[in-house]
Formats: C-alpha cells, sequence, structure tokens
C-alpha cells in the first residue's frame, strides 16, 4: 500500500481492516470474483506469450515447486477457485495479529 502526498496512513490502514473483516465475513460477490479471476487468467497468458515468458514461467514451477508440469494446471486453479475458498484464506492468512507493517516516510522535498 502506498499513499498519494497528503494522505495519512493510519485513515487508510482503518480501511484496509474494514476491507479484510469484510471479506472475512462476506462472500465475495460473483461478478467481482469473476473479474479477478478473469484479470488473473489473462495475466497468466500474457507472460506465456514469449518464449521467455513461457522459458521463466517453467523455470519458476520446476525451481520452486519442482514440476514445471504444473504449469499447465494453473488455468483450472485460478478458475476453480470460490467465493468461500476467498473467505477462508483471508480468515487464515489477513490476521491483524499475523501482521508485518512497515511504513517508509519520504524527507522533505524528495521527489
Amino acid at each position: 500500500l502506498s499513499m498519494r502526498e497528503g494522505k495519512h496512513a493510519a485513515r487508510a490502514l482503518r480501511v484496509l481492516d474494514q476491507e479484510i473483516a469484510r471479506l472475512q465475513r462476506e462472500s465475495v460477490p460473483h461478478a467481482e470474483l469473476q473479474r479477478v479471476k478473469n484479470r488473473a487468467e489473462l495475466g497468466f497468458l500474457m507472460g506465456l506469450e514469449t518464449a521467455g515468458g513461457k522459458a521463466e514461467q517453467a523455470g519458476f514451477y520446476e525451481t520452486v515447486l519442482g514440476d514445471a508440469g504444473l504449469l499447465f494446471e494453473r488455468l483450472e486453479q485460478f478458475r476453480g477457485v470460490t467465493a468461500e475458498d476467498v473467505r477462508r484464506a483471508a480468515r487464515s492468512y489477513l490476521r491483524s495479529d499475523k501482521r508485518t507493517r512497515i511504513g517508509v516516510v519520504p524527507k522533505t522535498g524528495l521527489r
């Protein structure tokens, strides 16, 4: 999260906390979930448009996950995400007691 000049981090954190709480208790609307899934799928496919992109993704899957073939399962994973999956992930991973925050304030006059 980055702030525009004149905006206050404390306010942004309150808004962020409200949205996280909403994700933890309510289902994401179907249309909103579909938009996010479509964007994720598009970004993934665009990353595979070039030979370099394909090599980078295959290398990542081989190095990190131990199987480059898992690359081909990724689209189905995007498509299979449900509103309940989002809520469950928000409850598990977006917990304020597990949060790490780093505040960086630029020196005056730097641009």
